[in-house]
């Protein structure tokens, strides 16, 4: 069997199936306020693309803030700001896009409100990434 041999794609290039993952999340989704667990991301994973759908705006009195991360203030992926909670839209958001990382990290999805306590909000969010060879 021949070795060193480039392949079709070229020395060390392999394909990188992308991964999906998607989670909806509503305004009382149980344990939503300190954060709710979705998925581990693995390492050697890139984020390449993340949307959020609001499906239902969100309508606490006086704001509504939805983030998505896996440090202390859960929002290095969604930051505050990223996402305009009161409008029904699909929204791309770049925040988290190109993150790269060394270790596997537990991601969570949190949403904190002022005022009036919200009666609606829902979300859909999709993020896809790719995971890369060893380093």
């Amino acid at each position: 069997m021949a070795t060193n041999v480039a392949g079709a794609r070229g020395w060390g290039a392999h394909r990188i199936d992308p991964v999906t993952v998607e989670k909806t999340v509503s305004f009382n989704t149980s344990g939503i306020g300190a954060g709710v667990f979705w998925f581990r991301i693995p390492a050697r994973a890139q984020i390449t693309s993340c949307l959020v759908n609001v499906e239902t705006a969100f309508n606490a009195g006086t704001t509504n803030v939805l983030t998505i991360g896996y440090g202390a203030s859960l929002n290095e992926i969604v930051a505050a700001g990223d996402v305009d909670e009161s409008s029904a839209t699909a929204q791309s958001v770049t925040t988290g896009n190109s993150l790269e990382f060394s270790e596997e990290k537990d991601v969570y999805v949190k949403y904190a409100q002022t005022g009036t306590a919200a009666t609606a909000g829902k979300a859909r969010i999709v993020l896809s990434y790719t995971v890369g060879e060893g380093i």
